[in-house]
C-alpha cells in the first residue's frame, strides 16, 4: 500500500488546485528531475513562467516526489497510483490521470534511481558449516557436546562467523524455515492480485 505523510498529502491537494499547464509542467519536470534527467534550475524556471510561490512550488515538488518514490518502491502500476489518489479525496480527473500517466512512462527509471540510491543489505552468497566436538573437562570426561561452526558468506560485508550449539542450530533452521513459508505466502499473495 502506498502511503504519504499528511503533509504531503496536503501538497498534492493544493497541487490538484493550481492552473492545468502550471500544473502538468510541475509533474513532468519533478519526474525528469527525479530519475536525473534535469536539474532543480528547472523547476525554478517553471515556478517564474506560471507565477507560482517558490515556497508552494518546493512544497508541490516534494509531495510529488514523495508520491512517485512511495508508488515506486512498492512496485505500484498506474491503476494502483491512481486507486490511491481516489482514497485520499483527490477525484479521478484529466489531472489525475496526467499524473498517473506521468508516473508510469518513468516508473522503471524511478524503481532503477531507487535501487542505486538506496540502502541495501548484504546479500548471502554461501553457506559453509562444521560438526566439532567438545569436550566438557579433562578429569572428568563427559560425552562430548556436538558444537556447529557456521560461516555465512555476503556479498558485501565480511563473513559472518556462527559457532552454534545443537539447540541453538535447531532454532535458527526452525526460523530459516518460517521465514521461507513466509516468504513463499508473500509472493504467492503478490502473484493473485
Amino acid at each position: 500500500n502506498i502511503e504519504l505523510c499528511p503533509e504531503a498529502h496536503k501538497g498534492l491537494l493544493s497541487l490538484f488546485e493550481v492552473q492545468e499547464v502550471a500544473f502538468q509542467d510541475l509533474v513532468i519536470h519533478s519526474a525528469q528531475v527525479l530519475i536525473g534527467q534535469g536539474g532543480h534550475e528547472i523547476l525554478s524556471e517553471v515556478a517564474v513562467r506560471h507565477k507560482l510561490d517558490g515556497a508552494a512550488c518546493r512544497n508541490w515538488v516534494s509531495s510529488l516526489s514523495m508520491l512517485f518514490y512511495e508508488a515506486a518502491r512498492q512496485g505500484a502500476m498506474s491503476e494502483q497510483l491512481s486507486s490511491f489518489l481516489e482514497d485520499v479525496a483527490i477525484p479521478n480527473t484529466t489531472r489525475s490521470s496526467f499524473l498517473c500517466d506521468a508516473y508510469a512512462e518513468r516508473q522503471e527509471r524511478l524503481q532503477v534511481v531507487l535501487g542505486r540510491s538506496g540502502f541495501r543489505l548484504p546479500c548471502l552468497q554461501d553457506v559453509s558449516w562444521r560438526l566439532d566436538h567438545s569436550y566438557t573437562g579433562k578429569e572428568n570426561p563427559l560425552p562430548s557436546v556436538p558444537c556447529y561452526a557456521v560461516q555465512l558468506q555476503l556479498d558485501s560485508a565480511p563473513d559472518l562467523k556462527l559457532s552454534l550449539s545443537l539447540e541453538a542450530m535447531q532454532d535458527m533452521v526452525t526460523k530459516l524455515k518460517d521465514m521461507a513459508k513466509q516468504a513463499e505466502r508473500l509472493v504467492d499473495g503478490r502473484a493473485k492480485t
